[in-house]
């Protein structure tokens, strides 16, 4: 290869790549492709293409001429996950076709890898992409992502008619209609009518009557993981509500993904036991009922207290400013089922941990140009309100924390609700921090204090609370967690998982089975529910949401 390279023709040294990984056996194709890579792609280069568009569009020519072969990129081991399903698409859209596809793809398979992988090669072809996704979170991994309701004006609470704010003559409209392939993730987090809405915005855009106005459509996501929140919803409502309850679903094409790109290559036995896990397919002792399932041993924590889950995920909290901790413990993470186990181990690490405690107030109001209404609603009864989706009236806050945003700011700065960072400095009215994931990771940001008030929540009047919009973020619930990846996990359970899909979201947060720990507390469904060692919880999996 690197006698080749001299000749400068990136056609004919792709071919040689194919013709050595074919027939040379080499130790490793990754390496040698990685090496080579700038050569590889330099025709694709010399076009003006970005650099992550002109690697697909090198891999995509190396995949076709692989094929022609007999041999794909996984063969060798080539971090390209299902490739096949790329060309399967592009050909759709080539060939002027419309049909609407879902990636079924279990956490860490690659489903925003796909996604990107997409974007890029049809980019790369001067085509145009909309991509958009469930979450905040989602969006930002994708390229040039957004979420549903901001790209296509569909605003909560969404119900059944519940339309797009988006006119016919909007530029947005021209945009769905000139875009060769529009991307939907975590459709598995809608509701249906929310899909619906979608549906019939595209179909009013096009003026078509056929499903989603003839567009070629992917959707992705993982029923397995967390369903819909629905606010006082039983089981029934909540799988009455999911996507697949749409009259556009049985015409949907199902493509799969199936091997962990997120778990080690020597995981395969984590990977095959998550899927047990979310499909739940795992062995059951018939007496503990249907939903029991034993925790292996290898998972049980040492030690059986708050205490040694924070040592063993984050070290002790002594040592948290200590510059060569703080890389370590952006990739790590407490996962508890709900925030008040979380505020309770945040508690405990920011009182553990080194450096001067702030305490910040906030300042509540109710919006009302009543005086009498305002009266009857004190400042003081404000102030004691504890409110799902905004901060506590009291923040305690230290330099090195963790914390996560609980507002949409800028999702260009990678600034979203569910974003982690670490706090750098706290003044009065400033948090000085640093991104600590994502492709936005170490970037510095100012988060001053926000007027916030809850989307949806049982109080009879609208709360205005002006506080900074964070928690701290040393544990998160496992609904909040979803999407992201974690090299270390404890998953902390004083009871059960209360609801669909959180068990097995918690676990297949990390990338390989010793990354997870747990500690649990004993209860009357969870245990040493047998006279022996074995330890039990509950896995509650909705299978009528999976088929």
């Amino acid at each position: 290869m690197a006698e080749a390279v001299e000749f400068q023709m990136p056609i004919q040294l792709r071919q040689l790549f194919v013709n050595i990984c074919v027939h040379c056996s080499p130790n490793n194709a990754q390496l040698l492709f990685n090496n080579n890579l700038q050569h590889l792609m330099e025709d694709f280069t010399r076009r003006g293409h970005e650099d992550e568009i002109t690697k697909n569009l090198a891999l995509k020519c190396i995949q076709d001429m692989l094929r022609h072969s007999g041999h794909n990129l996984e063969e060798f081991q080539l971090a390209v996950p299902d490739f096949q399903m790329i060309h399967r698409l592009i050909e759709e859209e080539e060939d002027e076709g419309s049909d609407e596809f879902f990636l079924d793809g279990p956490g860490g398979t690659g489903k925003t890898f796909l996604y990107n992988t997409l974007i890029n090669v049809l980019e790369g072809q001067g085509k145009s992409v909309i991509a958009v996704a469930s979450t905040r979170i989602a969006s930002i991994l994708l390229s040039n992502g957004s979420t549903y309701h901001s790209r296509f004006k569909i605003y909560p609470p969404i119900t059944e008619t519940t339309t797009s704010k988006k006119e016919e003559h909007h530029v947005e409209a021209h945009n769905i209609r000139k875009a060769s392939l529009i991307i939907i993730g975590e459709v598995t987090m809608m509701t249906v009518h929310a899909l619906d809405a979608i549906d019939k915005l595209f179909r009013k855009v096009t003026k078509s009557s056929v499903a989603f106005g003839g567009k070629v459509l992917l959707l992705g996501g993982d029923f397995r993981q967390c369903l819909p929140v629905i606010k006082h919803g039983n089981r029934v409502k909540i799988v009455e509500l999911t996507t697949k309850s749409s009259r556009t679903w049985s015409d949907i094409l199902k493509l799969r993904l199936s091997r962990n790109m997120r778990t080690a290559a020597d995981s395969v036995e984590f990977a095959n036991w998550l899927i047990h896990l979310g499909n739940s397919t795992h062995s059951r002792t018939a007496s503990l009922g249907p939903d029991a399932i034993e925790i292996p041993q290898d998972f049980l924590l040492d030690g059986h207290t708050e205490e040694s889950l924070v040592n063993h995920v984050f070290g002790d909290p002594e040592n948290l400013l200590l510059p060569e901790v703080e890389e370590q413990i952006t990739t790590r993470a407490i996962l508890c089922p709900k925030n008040d186990d979380c505020l309770k181990i945040n508690n405990y690490i920011i009182r553990q941990m080194p450096g001067q405690r702030r305490r910040y107030a906030s300042m509540n109001s109710i919006e009302s140009e009543d005086p009498e209404e305002i009266a009857n609603f004190p400042t003081e009864f404000l102030d004691t309100l504890k409110v799902s989706g905004i901060p506590p009236h009291i923040l305690e806050l230290k330099v090195g924390a963790i914390i996560i945003l609980l507002k949409n700011i800028d999702s260009r700065q990678g600034l979203c609700n569910g974003t982690r960072l670490i706090i750098k400095t706290l003044t009065d009215n400033l948090i000085h921090a640093t991104i600590a994931a994502g492709k936005n990771k170490g970037h510095n940001v100012f988060i001053p204090r926000m007027n916030m008030s809850p989307s949806d929540c049982d109080l009879r009047f609208k709360l205005i609370r002006n506080q900074f919009p964070v928690l701290l973020a040393f544990a998160i619930t496992i609904n909040k967690s979803q999407g992201q990846t974690f090299d270390k996990v404890g998953i902390h359970l004083p009871e059960p998982v209360f609801s669909h899909g959180q068990l097995y979201v918690g676990f297949s947060r990390a990338t390989s089975r010793p990354g997870v720990k747990v500690l649990w507390m004993v209860g009357p469904k969870q245990g040493k529910m047998l006279k022996d060692e074995r330890v039990f919880t509950q896995n509650i999996v909705f299978k009528e949401a999976l088929s």
